[in-house]
């Protein structure tokens, strides 16, 4: 009973890298607002966005919607202190698996509705979180964005506050290049996505198609919202914690 346990937390968790290149939105973002005086770059322009988004804390909505799979999650960060609350709920072949996380100090904390008595397990070490990919702000870059931007081919403006283009994913992606069919690499190479900014010029949205790589990978979106929010990430309340077992964190640390 206990490894079967731990193969369902492990099964669930490992689908969450995959999320976090990009992810469909558990709630919509507003709409992108009126913006004037944008520099002539469009690429500069959303490359710019993505830094004014990490600058400030946020709420972050995550998601992707396929044939198989549904993963929804909703964060509060804060980038400049690397902290983050996330609640998050996987439904993959009929079965819902709901879980949250907390990082705060160096420490990372994590709980399942329906397991350990719906305790916080407490993580030998913040690193866990990295190791295994399941860190939804890498190197104080919230969902990635940063990162993603970053590997833009091209870009166009669509309307105020409205882009779109294709961004190479191989740099993002779990699965190897090589490892994949050409036509597949090319795929990723230029995958489409799209991308919003508010009138203050921060990235409020990032799309991508997955599904132009395969019909069953369906759209995955991050959002972003209530900018400069003071947000509450706090620790668990002590009685309402146990250590995670050493079996756990070490398959969590094989997950990326």
């Amino acid at each position: 009973m206990r490894n079967r346990t731990l193969a369902t937390v492990c099964t669930a968790l490992a689908l969450v890298p995959l999320c976090l290149s990009g992810c469909a939105p558990a709630a919509p973002a507003p709409p992108a607002a009126t913006v004037t005086s944008l520099p002539p770059d469009p690429r500069a322009v959303l490359v710019a966005a993505a830094e004014l988004t990490r600058q400030t804390t946020s709420t972050m909505t995550m998601g992707r919607t396929s044939l198989s799979l549904l993963f929804t999650a909703t964060a509060v960060v804060d980038p400049a202190a690397g902290d983050f609350a996330v609640t998050a709920e996987v439904t993959a072949d009929g079965k819902v698996t709901r879980w949250a996380m907390t990082a705060v100090n160096d420490s990372a904390f994590l709980r399942f509705d329906d397991l350990w008595d719906g305790r916080w397990l407490r993580m030998p070490s913040a690193d866990v979180l990295t190791t295994s990919g399941l860190d939804i702000m890498p190197n104080g870059d919230p969902g990635e964005i940063g990162k993603l931007v970053g590997q833009i081919v091209e870009v166009r403006r669509e309307a105020p506050g409205h882009f779109s283009g294709t961004l190479d994913l191989t740099h993002t992606s779990s699965v190897a290049l090589t490892e994949l069919p050409e036509s597949t690499a090319e795929t990723l190479r230029s995958l489409p996505f799209k991308a919003q900014i508010d009138a203050e010029g921060r990235l409020t949205e990032l799309t991508l198609r997955l599904s132009d790589v395969d019909m069953s990978l369906g759209a995955v979106t991050v959002a972003f919202g209530d900018f400069g929010a003071t947000p509450d990430i706090t620790p668990p309340a002590a009685a309402e914690v146990m250590d995670a077992p050493k079996d756990l964190t070490e398959q969590l640390s094989q997950l990326n």
